[in-house]
C-alpha cells in the first residue's frame, strides 16, 4: 500500500497536471500568496511544491522575480526522455521478479481508464500512474526518487 501524499505532493501533483495540459502556460508566474489561496494551505507546502517542480525542471524559480512554469526548448524535452527511458527501464526490469497480480490488475485498470479518458490533459496523470503500477515493485527507493525527479 502506498503512503498518503503530503500536502506539498498534492500541490505539486495539481499544478504539474495543469501545467501537462496547458492551462499553466510556460512564462505563467506562480505566486505562492496565490496558490496558497486556491488550495486553502499555508505558504509552505505551496514553497515546497515549487522547489520539487523546479527540481524536475517545470518552474524556475528566481530570487527576484519569483516562480514561473519554465520554458523547455526540444533539446531539453529529448534529454529529459532520454533520461526517464534509463531509469525506468530499470526500474521495470529490477519490478518484474517482484510483480503480483495486484499490480498487474492496477496497471490494467489505469489503462483502461486512459482508454475512456476524453481530456487529453489528464493522459500524463494517468499515463504516468500506470507506468508507477508497473515498475513501484523495483524496490530502489532511491531510484523511484530519481524517476519521480525526471517526470
Amino acid at each position: 500500500m502506498q503512503k498518503p501524499l503530503t500536502v506539498a505532493e498534492q500541490v505539486a501533483n495539481v499544478l504539474r497536471e495543469s501545467i501537462a495540459e496547458g492551462s499553466l502556460a510556460a512564462g505563467t508566474p506562480l505566486r505562492q500568496d496565490d496558490l496558497a489561496e486556491r488550495f486553502g494551505f499555508s505558504r509552505m507546502p505551496v514553497r515546497d511544491a515549487l522547489r520539487q517542480l523546479e527540481a524536475e525542471g517545470i518552474v524556475s524559480i528566481h530570487p527576484t522575480k519569483g516562480a514561473h512554469v519554465a520554458r523547455m526548448d526540444a533539446t531539453e524535452i529529448r534529454e529529459i526522455f532520454a533520461v526517464r527511458a534509463l531509469l525506468e527501464g530499470e526500474a521495470l526490469r529490477l519490478s518484474i521478479p517482484n510483480l503480483g497480480k495486484e499490480k498487474l490488475d492496477e496497471a490494467g485498470y489505469v489503462l483502461n481508464q486512459i482508454d475512456a479518458e476524453p481530456n487529453v490533459g489528464r493522459w500524463g496523470t494517468l499515463n504516468r500512474a500506470f507506468h508507477l503500477a508497473l515498475y513501484s515493485a523495483c524496490g530502489n527507493t532511491r531510484l523511484l526518487g530519481l524517476i519521480e525527479a525526471h517526470h
